[in-house]
């Protein structure tokens, strides 16, 4: 697993066995950061949902996995949610929810996010539901209306505590809504997009009253999230950021582009193009929302763009719809055509269960480091401190993993129990002894009073 989503499952899991605590998680015995041998580096929220898993379903490989695919789930539930509200009045239309969900997952960095136990996974539901919360809210009474603002409000606070301040964009849905429809006064948006600030600065304001709270969202802000803007930059240009976006955009417009290919070449009326014109702006508006602030920093990676993807995939999803339908109605049988897209649909959820299967228990990546560090952690105790070369400082896949499956933190200057080297390397100091184990990248050495202690 890449290296950030094995960190988050680590903290996750040693929260669930009683290592650290809510406001104050643990990696490891040995990691110290900004003058804090906790793990600062992010909010906690994702920690303590995970956390659940553990306690629920133990520390098998695949617990960080079922989390991630359960958030895939849940933020696929509601594009097909949010898809049947925007087209509520248009009952033909709204049963393609499919379509955005399709357009959403065969983003690569996405489909990549989920594989990797990122956090994006889980602010991007939250993001999603504040929308989708909003959605709801709309032409209700003005109680109604207040109660899910105050409701998206809360969804909003809460992607902040996923992943920080790009959890935040939805703030804007209330004036992103507003340039596209137009159909309340610009009075009214600029009193509830203040009244959704309100919710989330109350929100803060309350978990400010309590004390571990204060301190440690005000040390990841200070020490950690202003830090690494300034002093850990990931690229030189700004608009880096632009170019991702648009080569991740790529399968999910080759789709769009291919069905109005279809239509023109079946000679269907073009002029419905621009049908849910207004959908397609308010999504495009919210995608960009989520997705353009990247470029105030430099710090940016792909996968930072993954909660925007389902506004992405509704928006271009809502250009599709119309060439879909027509083509559907025009040139297919749509008895013949649903009962095939259901077979097909059949044959790959089985050919998908059997493929899963039939690979249980393999490791795709970094599968000879995971053998040899099995081996390992079967000899070195549970929660122990063992020594490597300096060289391991940046291991940090050959840490975390250590740390993952043996509870086992890595120490790079004091003698300890164990010392791990790479295969064929001396050790450093003259009072270690060979560990007898079959590995393939690593060598095991014990401290030899231990073996004269323990024979």
């Amino acid at each position: 697993m890449f290296m950030d989503g094995q960190q988050y499952a680590c903290v996750a899991k040693n929260l669930a066995d009683g290592y650290g605590t809510w406001w104050f998680p643990y990696l490891s015995d040995t990691w110290w950061k900004a003058g804090s041998g906790n793990f600062m580096e992010h909010p906690p929220l994702v920690y303590w949902l995970q956390a659940g898993f553990f306690k629920v379903l133990g520390d098998s490989m695949y617990t960080e996995r079922i989390y991630s695919f359960c958030t895939a789930i849940v933020t696929a539930f509601l594009i097909h949610k949010t898809w049947k509200l925007l087209f509520i009045d248009r009952p033909e239309i709204a049963k393609m929810s499919a379509l955005p969900i399709i357009l959403w997952i065969i983003v690569p960095v996405n489909f990549w996010g989920y594989q990797h136990n990122i956090m994006e996974n889980t602010m991007g539901v939250f993001t999603l539901l504040a929308v989708y919360l909003f959605l709801i809210g709309l032409n209700k009474n003005p109680v109604k209306n207040y109660v899910y603002l105050v409701l998206c409000g809360i969804s909003i606070s809460l992607a902040f505590l996923s992943k920080g301040p790009p959890g935040l964009f939805p703030l804007v849905v209330i004036g992103c809504y507003w340039m596209a429809y137009r159909n309340f006064r610009i009075g009214r948006m600029l009193l509830n997009s203040f009244f959704l600030l309100v919710v989330v600065m109350t929100f803060f304001l309350i978990l400010t009253l309590i004390p571990a709270a204060y301190e440690s969202l005000g040390f990841y802000v200070n020490e950690r999230l202003l830090y690494r803007v300034e002093h850990e930059p990931t690229t030189g240009n700004h608009f880096s950021i632009l170019l991702r976006l648009f080569m991740e955009l790529l399968p999910a417009l080759g789709f769009v582009v291919v069905s109005i290919i279809v239509s023109y070449t079946l000679k269907l009326k073009a002029d419905k193009f621009l049908l849910f014109q207004r959908e397609f702006l308010f999504f495009l508006l919210l995608g960009l929302a989520g997705s353009l602030p990247l470029m105030l920093t430099p710090v940016q990676r792909g996968f930072y763009l993954n909660p925007s993807w389902p506004f992405w995939g509704i928006a271009l999803a809502c250009l599709a719809a119309p060439f879909l339908k027509m083509i559907g109605d025009k040139a297919l049988k749509w008895n013949k055509y649903d009962m095939n897209v259901k077979m097909l649909g059949g044959v790959m959820i089985f050919f998908s269960i059997g493929l899963t299967a039939a690979n249980a228990g393999k490791a795709r990546r970094d599968g000879e480091m995971l053998t040899d560090i099995h081996k390992i952690v079967e000899v070195v105790p549970e929660r122990s401190i063992i020594v490597a070369s300096p060289d391991f400082f940046d291991r940090w896949n050959t840490k975390f993993y250590l740390m993952r499956y043996g509870g086992i933190s890595v120490d790079i200057e004091n003698q300890r129990d164990y010392y791990l080297l790479d295969k064929g390397v001396q050790p450093y100091f003259n009072n270690y002894q060979k560990v007898n184990i079959e590995t393939t990248l690593y060598d095991l050495y014990q401290r030899q009073e231990d073996l004269d202690q323990n024979p």
